[in-house]
């Protein structure tokens, strides 16, 4: 009871920040991407031996829509995967706003390989260094966080670590690995599957599921 108390808390926080200024968007102030957010979380087994992937910011047409981080709203109401967290029957909603047919590459490509890698292990778990939508004001797309904004997601993370001891922290991307060496956390670096970098992350994941099964 505890863990999920730990979890409502930690989304309800989420969703009471107001953002300093008008680059970020508070993509919590929803009720429909907490409920998924807080669901993602939930339908996760906090004693499994598999790995906590740690991304950068959510995207324009991903986690942005749904709250969840690395997944799309095509993934995450239509995709059949090893575990069942997704599909038509899984109890994620989109906002009625969103375009519910929406994907985006990176997380289509990380779950690929994630679910090839990773099907005779527990599902893995998703968060991102700065959990809020760091949007491009021009253009209304995804910009690469600040420092200061990747500090500022550092309680979150911090939050999410201890609250699964037993996982191996992955770090996927840079500014992954900046937040956690400053957290002081314990983990494994990959590269992100984004801008040409599919093969090295595939790479990065036979290490994760090597150490994972050793």
């Amino acid at each position: 009871m505890s863990r999920r108390i730990d979890i409502e808390a930690l989304v309800a926080s989420l969703g009471e920040v107001e953002m300093p200024d008008a680059q970020s968007v508070n993509l919590y102030d929803d009720e429909v991407r907490r409920r998924n957010l807080t669901r993602w979380l939930s339908t996760f087994d906090a004693d499994s031996r598999t790995a906590l992937f740690i991304g950068e910011a959510p995207g324009t047409y991903g986690a942005r829509i749904t709250g969840v981080p690395f997944t799309s709203p095509h993934l995450l109401t239509t995709l059949y995967d090893p575990w069942g967290a997704f599909g038509p029957d899984s109890g994620y909603e989109i906002p009625s706003c969103e375009d519910a047919s929406q994907r985006e590459a990176a997380a289509t490509v990380f779950w690929k390989h994630v679910a090839e890698h990773f099907s005779d292990l527990p599902r893995p778990l998703t968060w991102n260094v700065y959990p809020f939508w760091p949007r491009e004001l021009n253009t209304g797309m995804n910009r690469t966080p600040t420092r200061a904004e990747v500090r500022f997601g550092f309680e979150w993370l911090r939050r999410m670590i201890e609250l699964h001891p037993n996982v191996r922290v992955v770090g996927v991307g840079r500014n992954a690995e900046y937040a956690l060496r400053f957290v002081g956390a314990d983990f494994i670096a990959i590269r992100h599957p984004s801008h040409g970098g599919a093969n090295e992350f595939e790479e990065g994941l036979s290490q994760v599921t090597a150490y994972l099964h050793g």
